[in-house]
């Protein structure tokens, strides 16, 4: 419950993974960006291949700052975490009470934190590398476009992160708004049928929008790693055949002749 992305397993060491599709459908997910928090994860275990510094984390988050968070998300008991989501739920709703629909304010301190790229879309892929990285924070990733998805097949390219925020989408699902919409509130657990619809037809509006970029992502990845395979298995070829020269020597010379 420190993160409302479950990241965090697939990060261990042994599980190899290539690509993460992450669909995020947190309550707030420009105020509460729970994917600056997973890069605060991985850049305190210094996680080899994640696309650190992603999201739109502030300028004040420093790495303490940020393991401080995740320290104080933690709950020891099923009361303190009874005692926690009730706090949570009250700060959520004095936060709406106080911003309206719309909080100019805090939607300003977004986009000056990245000024290059300052609202994500309906999918965004990041792509890590594999070389050390230091100990400081990064400056932001940029997440990768048409004339940049060549780094997904470098040979040193980490894990590819796939995000798919949970938006609203008016021009093909028209008055849903996950952020807006009361029934969509975190703290609702019972919908109607014609509410289920709404939420179901805004989730395939917005895959429909990234499928492509799924596609092209996973098939790039694939071809690298097709391409690193097809390298290695002709390096364990050549070599054995080398083997076989160096033996045929070997064979030859034993047949009488001798090094002077």
């Amino acid at each position: 419950m420190s993160n409302n992305l479950p990241i965090y397993p697939l990060l261990r060491p042994g599980r190899d993974i290539d690509i993460v599709v992450a669909f995020d459908a947190s309550a707030d997910i420009k105020t509460d960006n729970w994917l600056s928090v997973a890069d605060g994860y991985a850049r305190q275990r210094g996680i080899k291949g994640w696309p650190v510094g992603i999201g739109w984390p502030k300028e004040t988050d420093s790495p303490a700052k940020i393991e401080q968070q995740l320290e104080e998300a933690q709950a020891d008991s099923p009361a303190d975490a009874e005692a926690r989501l009730a706090q949570a739920k009250q700060e959520g709703l004095a936060r709406r009470t106080s911003s309206g629909s719309d909080d100019s304010s805090t939607k300003a301190e977004h986009d000056q934190s990245h000024p290059e790229d300052s609202d994500l879309g309906y999918c965004t892929v990041w792509v890590g590398t594999t070389e050390e990285r230091s100990s400081e924070p990064p400056p932001p990733s940029k997440a990768l476009t048409d004339d940049t998805s060549w780094k997904l097949i470098e040979p040193n390219a980490g894990l590819a992160l796939i995000y798919m925020p949970f938006l609203a989408n008016p021009d093909k699902v028209k008055g849903v708004d996950p952020a807006q919409s009361d029934y969509m509130s975190t703290w609702n657990f019972v919908y109607t049928p014609k509410q289920i619809d709404n939420v179901i037809a805004l989730a395939r509006a917005n895959y429909d929008e990234g499928k492509e970029k799924i596609k092209s992502t996973v098939r790039a990845v694939y071809e690298r790693k097709k391409k690193m395979r097809e390298r290695a298995e002709k390096e364990a070829r050549d070599e054995r055949f080398r083997r076989r020269m160096r033996m045929g020597v070997v064979n030859k010379l034993g047949e009488g002749d001798h090094f002077s």
